[in-house]
């Protein structure tokens, strides 16, 4: 019954990958990206945060970053060579094509097959979210796809999960805090609007004091 989403999916990867190996992107940022990836590889974590190199990200897509640091050198690839290009964007087509099937997951529960793949490819190939990731070279995929993840927990009641996923967005673009509304609403509809409840209330605020 999901076949034509992975045949979507699978189209979608596709074209982003063709243009990610041929789009440099905003050098600004996959210069930075390629640089960052290189140096926390080859001096490890404890050393990559200093005064004398710029560094505006926090530390949850360094880690991401180490593992592409790893596969550029161990296949020697060229700096910002079309492989290096695509390896640097493959984080954020995946989260693309991620936040897609969540998308078609969500919509399948309360629409048709075929209107939620409507709704996916309508997300998969916006141009906006299409350029930015496969073309520009941008993360925001990343943060986005935690953030849709964090929404449909919250729909589906269930607050702690959600709790930690927010938080992982945050450590990986601090943008994720312009949602803390969301985040606070849905505590309020499943802690305090559904009936109070004593101990729901204690298990949500160390679930939450953890997750910060």
């Amino acid at each position: 019954s999901n076949f034509y989403i992975y045949w979507l999916l699978f189209g979608a990867l596709l074209l982003r990958s063709v243009f990610a190996y041929f789009y440099k992107g905003f050098l600004t940022d996959t210069a930075c990206f390629s640089a960052w990836a290189s140096r926390i590889y080859s001096g490890g974590f404890a050393d990559f945060y200093s005064p004398e190199v710029f560094t505006d990200y926090p530390p949850g897509y360094m880690y991401v970053l180490y593992i592409i640091g790893a596969l550029q050198a161990t296949f020697q690839m060229k700096y910002l060579s079309g492989a290096s290009l695509l390896l640097l964007k493959l984080p954020a087509i995946l989260c693309d094509l991620g936040a897609g099937y969540l998308i078609y997951r969500l919509a399948s529960k309360r629409l048709t097959k075929g209107v939620s793949l409507a709704l996916s490819a309508a997300y998969l190939f916006n141009p906006a979210v299409f350029i930015n990731s496969s073309m520009w070279g941008q993360v925001d995929a990343v943060f986005t796809l935690t953030l849709l993840l964090m929404c449909m927990l919250l729909t589906e009641g269930k607050t702690i999960p959600a709790y930690y996923v927010f938080a992982l967005g945050v450590l990986l673009k601090p943008q994720t805090l312009v949602f803390t509304p969301l985040l606070l609403y849905g505590i309020y509809e499943h802690v305090f609007a559904k009936g109070f409840n004593r101990k729901n209330f204690f298990i949500n605020l160390f679930s939450g004091l953890g997750a910060i």
